[in-house]
């Protein structure tokens, strides 16, 4: 029997075991993997995947995204929590004010811009980055809903939904430098920092998409035009630039329809419908825009119990022509206004109000080919 001896060989790995009785040593190998046990699964090899869900305050509406800092910030009902985007931890929850709704991140200044609801006139809030105090309280109009910076420039414009304005601020010295009239429901916003333009999605019936020169401060509206219906936006909601080929992409929630707009024309040129089996639209609310995945990009829009469907996110990558397949990913209920791409990592991370969380997605390639209850019917028309 063994009883006192026992030596490892570091050279080949072995182990040698002494038997007093039999007078005998034994020698046994070491190694990996050990027998009987459970292979490791092995990784991911398709895409959209979970990677974390992550508590995000209460009714967790914006998202913002500091990819140098490794800083997600959400605005939830009773205030703004900092998460660090490595290991998916609170770094803090400041409670300095409630009913935010949107939030932006200025990097050129370490700054955190979030619109808070109250009733009455809204108010823009800016945090400092590195204390997380708050530097200033400024007017908005009635419903601020969205921020968006613009680093071309330094201005930080705000949708002012129930007003049917945007605000517009200056970065540096936290001011109010000009108020936008003449939008319906303006909601979510993209920057093309390329172009220095802003693309406001209007809401309101058949405003299509708003863009405004970044320099002039000048607006056009963007919608189909006569007879050019199965391109017209109804309701447009979310919004997203894709810098790198100009192009920008709006949903709309009744639609469910995702139009693409070429920046160089601000012209719509294609839509793609997601429909129901039963022909009924999958209704879609906000997006963005994975610019470096695939040959043409990577979508991302959510849809919500909120709307009748399913607590999706949709990765959609974009063909050059053809039948893209949306790829589905459950989430916590309800996704609604929170979606921002983290570019250093290829995530998306997805807030849901009714849970209190927000979901990070791990985006690449290939695509999964998954089942998804929905007919999908995708059409590029080019106008003359």
């Amino acid at each position: 029997f063994p009883l006192d001896g026992i030596a490892l060989d570091p050279t080949t790995d072995r182990v040698w075991v002494t038997s007093v009785r039999s007078g005998q040593v034994t020698v046994v190998q070491d190694g990996e993997p050990l027998c009987g046990e459970e292979p490791l699964p092995p990784p991911p090899s398709c895409m959209p995947q979970w990677v974390a869900t992550v508590a995000a305050g209460p009714s967790p509406y914006g998202v913002a995204i500091d990819p140098a800092g490794r800083r997600a910030f959400i605005a939830h009902d009773q205030g703004v929590r900092v998460i660090n985007m490595v290991n998916h931890t609170v770094i803090t929850d400041v409670r300095a004010f409630t009913a935010t709704h949107g939030i932006a991140y200025d990097p050129d200044r370490n700054r955190i811009w979030v619109t808070t609801r109250n009733e009455g006139p809204g108010h823009v809030r800016v945090l400092d980055g590195a204390t997380y105090r708050v530097l200033a309280t400024l007017p908005a109009g009635t419903s601020p809903h969205a921020v968006a910076y613009n680093p071309r420039t330094g201005r930080v414009y705000v949708s002012n939904y129930r007003s049917g304005t945007v605000g517009v601020y200056d970065a540096a010295n936290l001011a109010l430098l000009t108020t936008l009239t003449g939008f319906g429901e303006p909601a979510h916003m993209a920057v093309n920092t390329v172009t220095n333009k802003i693309y406001v999605a209007d809401h309101a019936p058949y405003r299509g998409v708003v863009v405004i020169d970044g320099a002039t401060h000048t607006t056009r509206t963007i919608q189909a035009g006569p007879g050019q219906y199965q391109l017209a936006l109804l309701d447009t909601y979310g919004v997203a630039v894709d810098s790198l080929r100009n192009r920008v992409y709006a949903t709309t929630i009744s639609q469910g329809r995702i139009a693409l707009i070429d920046g160089a024309t601000d012209t719509i040129v294609g839509a793609m419908d997601v429909k129901r089996g039963d022909g009924s639209q999958v209704m879609l609310r906000v997006i963005a825009v994975n610019p470096n995945m695939g040959t043409h990009g990577h979508l991302w829009t959510v849809t919500s119990e909120e709307d009748g469907g399913q607590n999706q996110v949709l990765l959609i990558p974009v063909w050059a022509m053809g039948t893209p397949t949306p790829v589905p990913l459950d989430l916590p209920p309800y996704p609604l206004e929170g979606i921002a791409l983290d570019p250093v990592a290829n995530q998306v991370w997805v807030t849901s109000v009714r849970s209190g969380q927000v979901t990070v997605v791990q985006d690449g390639e290939p695509t999964c080919i998954k089942p998804f209850s929905a007919e999908r019917m995708f059409r590029i028309q080019r106008l003359p």
